[in-house]
């Protein structure tokens, strides 16, 4: 009898993981699921269309995600991963794009939450992150009665060594473009080195271009500033 029960509870343990992968790697399953997660998040919630699947590449339209302060929607989002990665103590994101991100941040009174966080301690991440692509478009963000719009924004970067190098963050915020590029400790200060090759356009200005390094940390800066346009100055 002994026997029956421990086979029957070893059973049931092999299919639970076996059960979860059938629903994370079909697209109805990855849509209940999903649809479940949303349900049960602190929020109103809805999303129009889900498509693809958990395991693979998941595309949803028309997401939003509501509070008492704060309304996120989202026009696209497209999450493509590679989840063999996780075996190599790697998460390996092959694309995350966002198009048409709105977030509203009303006026809230109440005081602000003490963080707990320590910038001065070591920041261990559990596996490297590898992200290929990270592409942001169409961004408006309303503080209040103040509007800020992103055209643009990709990332390329991965961390490795308790360190987070960034291939390629190109920024395109009219009238200020620019691309980044360097890498950050994590933790102990977050020192860092960066190079950002940056333009600036307006009608009152007119155009400057300039290559900016900074290195430091959250203690203090360094800036050697080159500029370009309209005429050549280093700083």
């Amino acid at each position: 009898m002994k026997k029956k029960i421990a086979l029957f509870s070893l059973l049931m343990l092999l299919l639970i993981p076996v059960g979860l992968f059938g629903l994370l790697n079909s697209d109805s399953g990855s849509r209940w699921l999903l649809q479940q997660v949303l349900a049960r998040l602190p929020a109103q919630t809805s999303v129009k269309v889900i498509e693809g699947r958990l395991l693979e590449r998941l595309e949803l339209s028309d997401l939003t995600y509501k509070t008492d302060t704060e309304t996120v929607s989202i026009t696209k989002l497209v999450f493509a991963w590679q989840p063999a990665s996780i075996f190599s103590r790697k998460l390996k994101i092959v694309d995350l794009t966002i198009d048409g991100l709105t977030l509203s941040i009303t006026d809230n009174n109440a005081p602000a939450e003490t963080s707990a966080f320590d910038v001065n301690a070591d920041l261990l991440l559990p596996v490297d992150i590898v992200i290929e692509n990270l592409l942001l478009t169409n961004v408006s963000i309303h503080l209040g009665e103040q509007e800020h719009t992103l055209q643009k924004l990709q990332l390329s970067g991965f961390t490795e060594h308790g360190r987070l190098n960034v291939v390629s963050l190109a920024v395109n915020a009219q009238p200020l473009a620019a691309t980044i590029k360097g890498e950050v400790k994590l933790g102990n200060g977050f020192p860092f080195n960066i190079t950002a090759d940056w333009q600036f356009n307006s009608v009152e200005v007119g155009l400057l271009q300039a290559v900016t390094s900074v290195n430091g940390d959250l203690r203090q800066l360094t800036f050697d500033n080159r500029v370009s346009s309209p005429f050549k100055l280093t700083l």
